[in-house]
């Protein structure tokens, strides 16, 4: 519901009553959203969080659309992805850049404190390597590194040594910053059109 609101307000001027009518349907009967609904940890609750921060970013309000990116960082690292787009796309000189930076970072750190620095280093440790093992094998991980990843280990039947794994995963790695450094590259082509910017950016 709050994904739905907050797009009729980012596209009220663009889409009309019919529109938005066919927005709302495929949204219902959308099967990835049936999913997200069904098996999804917080993806939704992230894809809010990131669009009240785009909301708020078009409302001119930057340092709360860093602070809303960066809560869906703390929960999940994806979003920290468009972070350098939402510190530097808004008008402002260098020091409110600087200032966006300084708190961000700020809540990052204190996130961390208050949390327990050790459950983060436990997950930099094991949480991390797990999640990578488990895209590998699982056809709903809809992502370019398990796509990558998952076309090398078919190709050696799926029985590889370590090396070989480790290989196939960092090429899929490789190729999911490729896509996310060349979007970063077409906004910087783009500069006067956010919508493109935003969208592109949240696909990569």
């Amino acid at each position: 519901v709050v994904i739905l609101w907050l797009t009729h307000r980012l596209l009220a001027k663009e889409l009309s009553p019919r529109g938005w009518l066919f927005v709302v349907t495929l949204t219902i009967c959308s099967r990835t959203v049936t999913y997200q609904l069904n098996y999804s940890q917080i993806q939704l609750l992230l894809a809010a969080l990131v669009l009240a921060g785009y909301a708020a970013h078009r409302a001119r309000r930057p340092g709360w659309a860093c602070l809303l990116v960066s809560i869906a960082g703390i929960l999940k690292f994806y979003p920290f992805i468009l972070l350098p787009w939402f510190i530097w796309s808004d008008s402002g000189g260098m020091r409110s850049r600087l200032y966006r930076v300084l708190g961000v970072t700020v809540f990052v750190f204190a996130s961390v404190v208050l949390t327990g620095p050790a459950l983060w280093r436990d997950f930099l440790q094991h949480g991390i390597p797990m999640a990578v093992g488990e895209e590998i094998g699982r056809n709903f991980h809809f992502s370019l590194p398990a796509l990558v990843t998952n076309l090398g280990y078919a190709y050696h039947d799926f029985h590889l040594p370590p090396a070989t794994k480790q290989w196939w995963w960092l090429m899929g790695t490789i190729a999911g910053l490729l896509v996310i450094a060349g979007a970063y590259c077409v906004c910087v082509m783009t500069p006067r059109d956010p919508n493109t910017q935003f969208s592109l950016l949240c696909v990569a």
